[in-house]
């Protein structure tokens, strides 16, 4: 009872000591709110106490996205355009997993990851470059996307977004 309002650390409050665990030698379990969530949780209150159990649940999403996204950094750069490009050509997660040997997350993250770079493309001029290029003679976009170090799957997405920006404003003066 001593430790019932105690707050650990990382942000569980002990409510109440509820009862020993179900094992032998586990420890009495306690009732916890999360300071950061308000989700109830019933830890092991050695776990509490150590600072093991850390949250009622919501910081291991967090933790799990910050692993994924540790993982997506260790792989080459190649193979993050690629997971992109063959989500973006229509290839499910699974299939698209199996063709890297990914995790279906690592495969969600590496996604993320690259589509972030591609909107820094978008908005840092590249798009309108590969646009500009591949309208002169000679030059087609698979071209430029080559001119440029990228994917034809990149300079796709990259040029339709253009247009359809260009075309959403040219709307948008028209009304």
């Amino acid at each position: 009872s001593e430790f019932v309002d105690c707050e650990s650390p990382l942000g569980l409050r002990i409510e109440a000591i509820l009862h020993d665990g179900k094992r032998a030698g586990e420890g009495p379990h306690v009732d916890a709110l999360c300071l950061r969530c308000g989700e109830r949780s019933t830890p092991r209150l050695r776990d509490v106490l150590s600072g093991h159990s850390q949250s009622g649940g919501c910081r291991k999403r967090e933790c799990y996205l910050d692993y994924c996204d540790r993982a997506v950094a260790r792989l080459d750069q190649t193979d993050v355009a690629g997971v992109w490009s063959s989500r973006y050509a229509g290839l499910s997660r699974k299939a698209t997993g199996a063709k890297f040997k990914l995790a279906y997350p690592i495969v969600d993250a590496a996604q993320r990851t690259y589509q972030a770079k591609v909107d820094a493309m978008m908005a840092n001029g590249t798009a309108e470059k590969i646009y500009e290029q591949a309208c002169q003679p000679h030059w087609d976009i698979r071209s430029a996307a080559a001119h440029l170090n990228l994917t034809f799957e990149v300079a796709l997405y990259l040029t339709l977004a253009l247009k359809k920006g260009r075309r959403v404003a040219q709307e948008a003066t028209i009304q």
